[in-house]
């Protein structure tokens, strides 16, 4: 039976959708581009979810005796109380595993009058983290990015035969080092623009091993602001924005005990600030 590339089906998994144009509302959240896929020899399992999910599957070579493997695989794409991703692989023999979730979602701060103006500035703290491991015949990616009228951020981290980690800022690439990301930043957000945010957690794992990725972000007004109280967080349809209160969803802590590890990364003993850019 004729072996899958999925290092070249999870390359595929890490495009993100186009920044959409502005609307009159804020439309519900999309998961376009997620995918699961699992299989040991003779054995599998796909699906394509749309929303929120959570999908935990295992695979079994039906000839184990010629063609020992295994396969399984979690994936959870979490809407509420937070907005998050994480996906885990593992195999043995001739299993295989691609698994990837992918949500984007828009935010605005929205004042009383609603009306749009480039000089209202609203002081925005926005705290994001991702991490990811991956043997090197396998590969993880955590990719968070955000963007609006007045700047552009991502951060990526990919792990497996060629890791490597990106910030980039309008365009501008900065590699750092590491296999995870725990950033709080200020933006300077438009009251009542429009702001995008895309997340993707992509595990690939071809032959024996693991992978795991992990993906979290949280929007807050400056609470030091003075005009704090005359703003409100407004989101895409079915996206809350509580503080996430573990770091890693269950079920891919029953999993991934190596991504746990990194997530325990103290949350709040790295404070990191950056200033966007303004219009």
């Amino acid at each position: 039976m004729k072996r899958i590339n999925l290092l070249g089906v999870a390359s595929a998994f890490m495009l993100m959708l186009p920044f959409s144009a502005q609307a009159l509302v804020i439309g519900p959240a999309t998961y376009s581009g997620s995918n699961y896929y699992i299989y040991a020899y003779g054995d599998g399992y796909t699906t394509v979810p749309t929303g929120p999910v959570s999908i935990s599957k295992s695979a079994t070579s039906i000839n184990p005796s010629l063609y020992a493997g295994t396969a399984a695989a979690t994936l959870d794409i979490n809407a509420t109380p937070f907005p998050s991703i994480s996906a885990y692989g593992s195999a043995t023999g001739v299993g295989h595993v691609a698994v990837s979730g992918s949500m984007s979602y828009q935010f605005r701060i929205e004042s009383v009058s609603g009306v749009y103006d480039p000089d209202l500035i609203v002081p925005t703290i926005v705290s994001y983290k991702g991490s990811v491991s991956a043997p090197t015949n396998g590969g993880a990616t955590a990719y968070f990015d955000i963007a609006g009228d007045n700047f552009a951020d991502t951060y990526q981290v990919v792990a497996g035969a060629s890791p490597s980690a990106t910030h980039s800022i309008n365009g501008f690439p900065q590699s750092f080092s590491g296999s995870s990301f725990d950033e709080h930043t200020v933006y300077s957000i438009i009251a009542n623009s429009f702001y995008h945010i895309d997340l993707t957690a992509t595990a690939v794992v071809d032959g024996l091993g693991s992978a795991s990725a992990f993906v979290d972000p949280y929007i807050q007004i400056d609470p030091s602001f003075a005009d704090a109280s005359k703003y409100t967080i407004v989101l895409s349809q079915g996206i809350d924005n509580v503080v996430a209160s573990t770091p890693i969803p269950a079920s891919l802590v029953m999993f991934a005990t190596a991504l746990l590890a990194m997530g325990a990364i103290a949350y709040r003993g790295k404070r990191q600030t950056m200033v966007a850019f303004a219009a």
